[in-house]
């Protein structure tokens, strides 16, 4: 990696971020192939639509946390440059 501006050290965030850690994942319906959420399941106790609510909020729950962790870095980092 080439030295960036703070006298050739990368910072730990930006590398983490470019390697895509940090960023948003996608919905978790585009994973899913429109095939499989055309029709009602055959599978006795399996509800699709229960299943995609339920990883929804599993996202929008872990979401939060990985934007809170690189706020708190920014802050840190802020911190040990003074």
């Amino acid at each position: 990696m080439p030295p960036n501006s703070s006298g050739g050290r990368n910072d730990p965030v930006d590398i983490l971020l470019d390697l895509g850690f940090g960023t948003e994942e996608p919905d978790v319906c585009t994973k899913i192939p429109p095939r499989f959420l055309s029709g009602a399941s055959v599978a006795k106790g399996i509800n699709i639509r229960v299943f995609l609510e339920a990883q929804k909020q599993r996202m929008d729950i872990e979401r939060p946390n990985l934007y809170g962790k690189e706020r708190h870095f920014g802050k840190r980092r802020s911190f040990s440059h003074k």
